[in-house]
C-alpha cells in the first residue's frame, strides 16, 4: 500500500558521522521508497543524510 511505512529507526544525538542499519521485509512490493526525516528536540538542529544501500538478504 502506497505511503506505509515498513519499517525505521529512531535515534537520538550523534556526534559523529554515524551509519545506522535499518532491516525491513518488503512483503509483495517491487518497489520502496527510502526516506530520512529528523525530529528537531527544540534547538537549532540538522540531520545530513550522504548515502543510502539496499542489500538483499
Amino acid at each position: 500500500m502506497p505511503g506505509t511505512i515498513i519499517s525505521e529507526l529512531n535515534f537520538g544525538f550523534l556526534p559523529d558521522y554515524t551509519a545506522k542499519t535499518v532491516t525491513f521485509n518488503s512483503g509483495s512490493n517491487t518497489t520502496v521508497s527510502v526516506f530520512a526525516g529528523f525530529w528537531a528536540p527544540g534547538a537549532d538542529s540538522f540531520i545530513q543524510v550522504d548515502d543510502f544501500t539496499l542489500t538483499k538478504l
